[in-house]
């Protein structure tokens, strides 16, 4: 629960005004050391709580997915290039309690 709330925290001060993009960490896992908006995407380099990396564009699922990896956990159940919402739902690390349109 304390760890939920501050994955939850990091995003609140980190995450919130980050622009939308739809292909949001795309160049990063095809050229590892690449950087977003001019600034180092280096995901995983974070001690909890860190928060000094910060994507220079977001989506919807790009964004729970980059809160929680800096937590140590990749929800990306696929390991795609993009992370979508059924990546996240089919992530071993979480347990579907609603299903509405993700097969």
């Amino acid at each position: 629960r304390e760890e939920r709330a501050a994955i939850a925290e990091y995003a609140v001060n980190y995450l919130t005004g980050v622009p939308y993009h739809v292909t949001a960490g795309v160049w990063e896992r095809l050229l590892p050391g690449g950087t977003v908006g001019g600034q180092q995407e280096s995901c995983g380099s974070l001690t909890p709580g860190e928060g000094r990396n910060i994507p220079g564009g977001t989506h919807c699922s790009h964004l729970v997915w980059y809160a929680y990896y800096q937590f140590g956990y990749d929800l990306d159940s696929d390991g795609g290039i993009i992370v979508t919402p059924r990546d996240i739902a089919g992530s071993e690390k979480l347990m579907i309690i609603q299903k509405y349109g993700v097969g």
